[in-house]
């Protein structure tokens, strides 16, 4: 083999490398949201037998399923990624975005707090151990994941053009 078709096998493995990534990160976003459906579900269940001292409301329910759709829909953005992008400028763009609106997200449902008036209830305030556990494991791979693929992608578009 000469030195360029060593340079094209060398960018397919790495291109094939970050892919699997792109779908690692549709996994971890995909599990998240068939945990959250579960959450969901379960707290639908418990609005229709409530207790007398109940805590939750509609809010909180409706809070979750805004977690659960948005993980489901950014599992599908990683998902079609994995599939069909291949210009490298495109797909860190892309993380970037989801990344920048990931972190968004977490902030306002987790910390967020207005000083005066609160729009968002303290549903994450006090969950349960398992709850808190699994929220913290794959928030944090989730976004650990979209700065890894950020820099494979990086560095393919770095090979490519160099």
């Amino acid at each position: 083999m000469n030195d360029k078709e060593n340079k094209i096998t060398l960018q397919i493995r790495k291109i094939n490398t970050a892919r699997r990534y792109l779908r690692y990160n549709a996994f971890l976003y995909g599990l998240y949201a068939f945990y959250m459906l579960t959450e969901v579900l379960d707290l639908a269940q418990l609005l229709f037998v409530r207790p007398e001292n109940a805590t939750y409301d509609l809010v909180y329910v409706i809070f979750h399923m805004a977690e659960f759709i948005t993980c489901t829909a950014l599992a599908f953005v990683f998902v079609i990624a994995a599939l069909q992008m291949s210009d490298t400028k495109y797909v860190i763009l892309l993380c970037v975005i989801v990344l920048l609106f990931r972190i968004g997200i977490v902030y306002y449902f987790y910390f967020y707090q207005e000083p005066l008036h609160q729009r968002t209830p303290f549903i994450y305030k006090q969950p349960t151990e398992i709850s808190r556990s699994v929220r913290r494991l794959f928030i944090t791979l989730q976004l650990i994941g979209n700065v890894l693929v950020i820099f494979l992608w990086g560095r393919i578009a770095y090979i490519i053009h160099n």
